[in-house]
């Protein structure tokens, strides 16, 4: 069974492409040829890993199609994709005024009655995607680490089982997001429960380390010990045979299978890739990378949590010290219920409660205590 994977390169490129949304691009169509027009949703608003329709247009979108002659599409027997297999779709153009081509053109069939039906996916994979012997199904594999994810889009409209369409027709594809995404943000609380405060001139928080984990860390002799229990799906199966309505779209899935931890840390996948310190007036600072989100197969959390676990430096300039500095390894973990959607974006606050060590001093009175002492006598 093949697994879609996508790694660092496909994520890499995508930052290249500016980002837009809500982007509706169609295509003239000739004679009798079959042409596409897309639709992409409301993306989040960030570039990296997330795909745009500029991303589509310079990597591709997949599509497969069925040709069935006069009857239905059935996805338990027409499994030969004879039609389209994994055709490969490119746009010229900008923003809002694409135009779509592929090689080598296909034409309607002029039969009366004749049905094809279409399946697409974005971005391209060389390799395809589709599992064979399960038409419109995309097997679906989480890579690690998170620097490799992609933004898997998948064709929520309804195009089976269409005919000839008319000299201006198109196929309509309206991509949707098929996995959860989850973000990063740090930000203080000093001397508060909520998120505020203002960290002494002195004092600077460097965040080390950040894992998504499917169980609490342990710590002892001055060190943590982090869970590796998975929390995450690995694997999973995307359903395109289910056109949605729903904004944001609801993908299906099913056979969801192993679990995985993510982690962030300066050297790969923080924000420009180097340590995040935290100064002065507590403010809310992303941690991960445009291309680091994690892109997650949807699950739900709401009734057993993941794990977020964050290492960080609390280091205090004390000329007192031999070092010029007093610096302090923190670890913490703490569970998050969530039930995780396809098509949404979560982004996780960290919030670091600090309390400053506070010290008040008492100076008691004298207490006068008169004892009378008996010394010996002179004499002469």
């Amino acid at each position: 069974m093949k697994k879609f994977k996508f790694f660092g390169m496909m994520a890499v490129a995508a930052m290249a492409v500016s980002c837009s949304s809500d982007d509706v691009v169609q295509q003239v169509q000739e004679d009798n040829a079959i042409q596409f027009s897309t639709y992409l949703g409301n993306a989040a608003q960030s570039r990296g890993s997330v795909v745009t329709t500029g991303d589509m247009a310079t990597q591709g979108f997949g599509v497969y199609a069925y040709y069935t002659a006069n009857v239905d599409f059935d996805a338990n027997t027409h499994t030969n994709a004879d039609f389209m297999y994994n055709q490969k779709v490119t746009g010229t153009g900008s923003e809002g005024s694409y135009t779509w081509t592929y090689s080598p053109i296909k034409y309607w069939p002029n039969n009366e009655g004749d049905k094809v039906s279409f399946f697409a996916y974005a971005p391209y994979n060389e390799s395809g995607c589709l599992n064979v012997s399960k038409p419109g199904q995309i097997d679906f594999e989480v890579v690690n680490p998170v620097a490799g994810h992609i933004d898997l889009l998948w064709n929520r409209s309804a195009t089976a089982n269409l005919t000839k369409a008319s000299i201006t027709g198109t196929v309509d594809f309206n991509f949707a997001h098929a996995l959860a995404r989850i973000g990063l943000t740090v930000q203080t609380a000093v001397d508060q429960i909520y998120v505020g405060g203002e960290l002494a001139e002195n004092t600077t928080i460097t965040v080390k380390k950040v894992m998504l984990t499917g169980a609490k860390h342990t710590y002892e002799a001055g060190a943590a010990t982090v869970s590796t229990t998975g929390a995450f799906y690995k694997t999973g199966v995307l359903d395109m045979n289910n056109p949605s309505t729903d904004v944001p779209a609801v993908a299906k899935w099913s056979e969801q299978a192993g679990t995985q931890s993510f982690t962030w840390n300066p050297d790969d996948n923080f924000v420009s890739n180097a340590e995040v310190k935290l100064t002065g007036a507590s403010v809310q600072t992303k941690l991960n990378n445009d291309n680091s989100y994690a892109m997650v197969i949807p699950q739900d959390f709401s009734v057993t949590p993941f794990y977020v676990y964050v290492e960080y430096e609390v280091a205090t300039v004390d000329e007192s010290n031999s070092d010029n500095n007093s610096t302090i390894t923190n670890y913490i973990s703490t569970p998050v219920y969530l039930n995780l959607e396809s098509g949404k974006a979560y982004s996780l606050n960290l919030s670091l409660g600090m309390t400053s060590v506070k010290i008040t001093a008492d100076v008691d009175d004298w207490a006068e205590v008169n004892e009378e002492v008996d010394v010996p006598e002179n004499f002469n």
